[in-house]
């Protein structure tokens, strides 16, 4: 075999070895998709409920499931491939309440790319996040979380 042949198939196997690399750790296919369980619940701060609040599980593995809270401090998680409900076991919670609305953000973002027609918001109330932990069962769960304004 010559330097140039034996040269090229190192590269080829090199090449092959990392191709079936990158595939096999693609995404997540629906054999990798975790057991999800229904999750509902409500967000209160001082014990009033929050509207639009950003609430996150993450699990020890795998992909968040996300929601925003209604109007009455409820929300329903949905899986990061928008299927309804959370993996099944322990999550890191971060809730984040307060910020911009939706049209202030907007507003905010138009005048920082240059747009100068906008108006700037006032009196955007500063985000908060809270850290803290649920545990997602098999089943249908319902996980208030009422936070103190600290």
């Amino acid at each position: 075999m010559t330097t140039r042949l034996r040269d090229r198939t190192i590269r080829s196997a090199c090449l092959a070895a990392i191709i079936t690399t990158f595939v096999g750790c693609g995404g997540s296919t629906v054999d990798d998709k975790p057991e999800l369980a229904q999750v509902k619940g409500t967000v209160t701060v001082d014990s009033k409920p929050v509207e639009g609040a950003q609430v996150m599980f993450s699990p020890e593995t795998g992909a968040a499931s996300t929601a925003v809270t209604g109007a009455d401090g409820t929300f329903t998680l949905t899986y990061s491939d928008g299927t309804p409900g959370a993996a099944i076991g322990s999550h890191r919670v971060s809730i984040t309440v307060g910020g911009p609305t939706p049209e202030q953000q907007q507003a905010l973002d138009a005048y920082a790319n240059g747009d100068r027609s906008v108006e700037i918001p006032k009196n955007v109330p500063p985000a908060k996040s809270f850290q803290e932990a649920a545990v997602v069962k098999a089943g249908e769960n319902d996980i208030p979380f009422n936070l103190m304004g600290r």
